[in-house]
């Protein structure tokens, strides 16, 4: 059998949207890699182990043809390179935080748009303010 990611980018973060073609009800998602993160989705259907019951009890109800996937955006995302700093790994790792949080920004906007029934968490969570405050509270 054909597997419904097979023709997704690799290696390409973006924002994603799986839909059952039952019941309309779609999850939306953001990753660093689609195609990877789409095969670990219906790879915990297959296994009957994913979290969102909901598209589990679809999945084992009418199988994987009724879900479909889209790729609702492409985002570039720049991996930072060494300075040679000494301070380097915390700004890099700041720098990467940051652009998570730019992919989880445009998520948002995705999810206000289509309204997902299968998403579970309503807004996605900011990552580089957490992780500054970490930082700074462990005197980086």
């Amino acid at each position: 059998m054909r597997r419904i990611w097979a023709d997704l980018p690799n290696r390409s973060p973006g924002i994603y949207a799986i839909t059952s073609a039952i019941s309309g009800e779609s999850y939306v998602g953001a990753t660093l890699q689609i195609r990877d993160r789409i095969a670990r989705h219906f790879g915990r259907l297959e296994r009957g182990r994913h979290y969102n019951k909901r598209m589990q009890e679809q999945y084992n109800a009418h199988g994987i043809e009724i879900f479909s996937v889209r790729v609702l955006e492409l985002c570039s995302l720049r991996t930072p390179t060494w300075d040679g700093s000494d301070d380097w790994w915390e700004r890099s790792q700041l720098a990467e935080a940051r652009r998570y949080d730019w992919l989880r920004e445009r998520e948002a906007f995705h999810m206000a748009a289509l309204a997902p029934v299968f998403n579970v968490l309503r807004a996605p969570e900011p990552v580089a303010v957490r992780l500054y405050e970490h930082w700074h509270n462990q005197g980086f």
